[in-house]
């Protein structure tokens, strides 16, 4: 949506979560960037969607915590589970520093990029905290919280989902979201590497009704168009526009008709997701999702 201002955006964002609301989608998410790309900050449009839904879940997919100041997180997090009714998921990842547009990022946020990791384990524990204690205390080599008071706590807990991959074959990414999450997710593994990855978070997880309450998320980009050419053009452009290059590759998709994606989404599902989430790769979002809906969504 970078070719329109910003109120425009805003309106063909409202319409897309009102298609979503009164369907049976259900979940409205939003990615994370300062300036690395072309996006609105997605804890206050997850609140305003919030005011305007009921029914759907909002989530980020992901959200990079260590952007921000680990009290004024909380605070913000909180204050939009309690405006939404509990229905936030909160998707976290550490962040890339893949290109000179992400490291300024961090620059931007004044940060060193080399600390990303450390600093997201930091938030990581004092978000856990966090969801057991009234009160954070906490001091560690970056973040030190004392006496934070979490007022604006709902009655209904926020679910947290913390970005693991199996493509990257490390298994700390996984114990990380067993030890700190309610789940994990996920983008560009195959369907196969989905399959190893749920296993390698079971496998963290000590009790067997746990592995069955958690969370294995499925992120995937797709282009649905009856003409398989245009949908892979269509998708490039917008990838490169969005990213400033095709960073994954081949990893991206499927782009063509209804039957590819919908085969390739019953795929993730039988290789143990929960949720799959679908964003599309298109200069036509809303047409995209409309077809989503009425072509695909039955289908899965």
């Amino acid at each position: 949506m970078f070719e329109h201002d910003a109120i425009t955006a805003w309106k063909l964002i409202t319409e897309m979560v009102m298609i979503c609301e009164e369907s049976d989608i259900n979940s409205v998410w939003v990615g994370d960037s300062l300036s690395a790309k072309p996006r609105f900050e997605p804890l206050t449009i997850l609140g305003a969607i919030a005011g305007i839904t009921n029914r759907v879940s909002i989530g980020t997919s992901v959200l990079l915590p260590t952007l921000r100041n680990p009290g004024h997180l909380l605070q913000t997090v909180n204050t939009v589970n309690s405006i939404s009714g509990g229905r936030l998921i909160l998707g976290l990842g550490m962040g890339g520093a893949f290109n000179d547009a992400q490291k300024q990022e961090w620059t931007n946020a004044g940060i060193d990029y080399r600390t990303r990791r450390a600093r997201f384990e930091e938030i990581l524990q004092i978000i856990d905290l966090s969801r057991n204690n009234d009160y954070v205390n906490f001091e560690g080599q970056y973040y030190k919280l004392s006496g934070m008071d979490l007022v604006q706590r709902s009655k209904i807990d926020y679910k947290v989902i913390i970005a693991a991959h199996a493509r990257h074959k490390l298994n700390k990414q996984f114990a990380r979201a067993a030890k700190y999450g309610d789940g994990f997710i996920s983008i560009t593994d195959t369907p196969t590497q989905l399959g190893e990855g749920c296993q390698l978070f079971e496998s963290f997880l000590k009790n067997e009704e746990l592995q069955q309450s958690k969370e294995k998320v499925m992120y995937i980009t797709v282009n649905i168009s009856d003409d398989e050419h245009d949908s892979q053009r269509d998708a490039e452009n917008f990838l490169i526009q969005y990213y400033g290059a095709n960073i994954w590759g081949d990893s991206w998709g499927p782009f063509g008709s209804p039957k590819k994606i919908i085969d390739r989404v019953r795929d993730y599902y039988s290789n143990g997701a929960t949720t799959v989430i679908v964003r599309f790769a298109s200069s036509d979002q809303v047409n995209q999702l409309r077809r989503f809906k009425n072509e695909i969504l039955p289908n899965i």
